[in-house]
């Protein structure tokens, strides 16, 4: 299946470290957006994908190409043009304090590009899957007529529509988006979210008011049915999300398809660090895909085409050979992220009043005690040392030329 993805692709601009935008001196730079984040996810998780947009013709809209194929995303139809790239700025939050976004996206090369320039036929010819969001028509009237357009060619080709209303309030009112995003409906297929569309019954009323922000099965029932009714969706799909506290939260979701409405079991977690969070999973996202393509790699070699035409499984050949000559550069890269693991629990600690070394750290960092920082400095470079000693010892065990090249 060949996914493609159409909307405007931001620069984000973070203070580091947690610190806030009116006083912060510097920011890190990344790239994203709606569109481009599920580009990147899919890719990630092997579906051919491409992403479309428009991008300023400099550097700064050459690297936020380079981004995008870094991950594995395709990026042939992006058109170039354009004065500038849209911007927002993100003060990320931590402890009780929420985060904080600025958009400078007004008049940016992807809200401002003439559309009715685009052959969107030709652009979607050999796709199978078109995905969008209600972000790109709150932008301006030219991204109401992309929509229009693509979803029209999307149709004519016979695609498959997926569409994430993704409500902005800081970009356009409720009313407005409903009224808009309820034109495209008709046309698509698969819809996430459920807000803002039109459902209203004969007398006017719309059946989603008065709806519970945590519905049950029941009400969350009634009104997939009768969002399937009037726009006649394949499927559609939603996630509630219940606040027990600052640190814990429940999710669940709930999907309809082929008549039928399916509820997720209800996940409870602890919220360590919004900060932790993120680490682990743009790490795990980068191992993943390391280790995928160093799979990739390692299967054309030729002592796997000599396994396999003895005769050897796939099984047999993935686990008992490839995996193993994977992990070297894996337990490197692991063993590697243990220093920015360790940095963390100073944050951790701190933020949840737990005792420990880390909170200890910064105790002594506020009241300028230098043999307790000291110490903990040694401490941490001792345990760093000891965790590269222990990645060395398993490569030598993994390794067999290791052992060999050590007795030379």
């Amino acid at each position: 299946m060949k996914f493609i993805t159409i909307g405007e692709l931001l620069m984000r601009l973070s203070p580091p470290d947690y610190e806030k935008i009116r006083t912060t001196s510097s920011y890190v730079v990344n790239f994203g957006g709606a569109e481009a984040n599920v580009a990147v996810s899919l890719a990630n998780l092997g579906v051919d994908t491409t992403v479309f947009t428009v991008l300023p013709d400099n550097d700064i809209g050459r690297s936020a190409v380079r981004s995008l194929k870094a991950n594995d995303v395709h990026t042939s139809p992006i058109i170039f043009g354009g004065e500038r790239m849209g911007v927002y700025f993100l003060e990320e939050g931590i402890g009780v304090r929420s985060s904080k976004v600025i958009y400078d996206r007004k008049h940016s090369a992807f809200a401002e590009y003439d559309y009715t320039t685009v052959d969107f036929k030709a652009l979607l010819e050999g796709y199978d899957w078109l995905h969008l969001s209600g972000i790109t028509p709150a932008l301006s009237s030219s991204c109401q007529i992309l929509i229009e357009a693509a979803i029209y060619a999307a149709r004519q080709l016979g695609m498959t529509i997926s569409f994430d209303c993704n409500y902005r309030s800081m970009l356009w009112s409720f009313d407005e988006a409903r009224d808009i995003i309820s034109r495209y409906l008709p046309y698509v297929d698969v819809l996430i979210g459920i807000e803002p569309l039109h459902l209203q019954d004969e007398n006017g009323h719309d059946l989603k008011d008065g709806m519970s922000m945590q519905p049950d099965y029941e009400e969350q029932d009634r009104i997939f049915q009768a969002m399937a009714d009037r726009y006649h969706f394949k499927a559609i799909a939603r996630h509630v999300r219940y606040t027990h506290s600052s640190s814990e939260n429940s999710l669940k979701a709930y999907l309809y398809y082929n008549g039928q409405t399916y509820e997720s079991k209800l996940f409870r977690f602890q919220i360590l660090d919004r900060v932790g969070g993120g680490d682990a999973v743009s790490m795990t996202a980068k191992y993943t895909r390391q280790v995928r393509s160093a799979v990739l790699a390692e299967l054309e070699q030729e002592y796997v085409a000599g396994a396999r035409a003895r005769g050897l499984s796939e099984n047999r050949i993935l686990f008992g050979n490839v995996l193993k000559s994977v992990l070297l550069r894996m337990v490197t890269l692991l063993f590697l992220s243990a220093g920015s693991l360790l940095g963390g629990t100073a944050i951790v600690e701190t933020i949840f009043m737990w005792n420990g070394v880390g909170k200890m750290a910064v105790d002594a960092v506020s009241m300028h005690d230098i043999p307790v920082i000291q110490a903990y400095l040694v401490w941490m470079a001792a345990i760093y040392l000891l965790l590269h000693l222990i990645a060395d010892l398993m490569m030598g065990a993994l390794d067999p030329r290791a052992k060999l090249e050590g007795m030379r």
